[in-house]
């Protein structure tokens, strides 16, 4: 896997995710996709096991850099994520989609929970949790419907991103 050109697309979805994502995107509800983590669950599924781990860590660190999350809270949670997928991946073989699109759906609300009890953990009270809950999971849906766009795009690049676009069955051993 080459680090910079996972720098770039990391970078890319970052911009998309603040700039354009905030406008497309239902702002005045909050309801932003989570274009980073659906980057994420697409390298841990193509990826090499060896490499993938510090990439999605990463990532996670990029997100707790551009938002009021703790830090680290987001880090923590998608490498948890991509230790998650890197045991499913097996079980989830080949290029379907809608497994992994719920995955999104499911890491996206459950990332957003953690998030939010590790800040209200330090002490921070940030509003009503139920119009909160609803907004994380409206987000995720939306992070759902965009993930096979996103999939379909990284599987473009897969010789600089070095992506593997043939699924391996047993991919503890790789």
């Amino acid at each position: 896997m080459r680090y910079l050109s996972i720098a770039l697309v990391a970078l890319a979805a970052l911009v998309l995710q603040t700039g354009v994502g905030r406008i497309l995107g239902l702002a005045q509800l909050r309801i932003v996709p989570d274009l980073l983590l659906c980057v994420a669950i697409v390298l841990a599924f193509q990826g090499q096991p060896g490499q993938f781990l510090p990439a999605c860590w990463a990532m996670g660190l990029i997100k707790d850099l551009s938002s009021q999350a703790v830090l680290g809270s987001y880090a923590v949670g998608f490498g948890i994520m991509a230790l998650l997928i890197l045991y499913l991946r097996g079980l989830l073989y080949g290029q379907r989609v809608l497994p992994r699109m719920f995955l999104a759906a499911l890491f996206t609300f459950a990332l957003e929970q953690w998030a939010y009890a590790v800040y209200t953990w330090h002490g921070q009270s940030v509003g009503d949790y139920a119009t909160l809950s609803r907004t994380m999971l409206f987000s995720a849906l939306l992070t759902a419907g965009l993930y096979p766009y996103v999939q379909w795009l990284l599987l473009k690049f897969h010789g600089p991103l070095s992506l593997t676009t043939q699924r391996k069955y047993n991919s503890l051993r790789d």
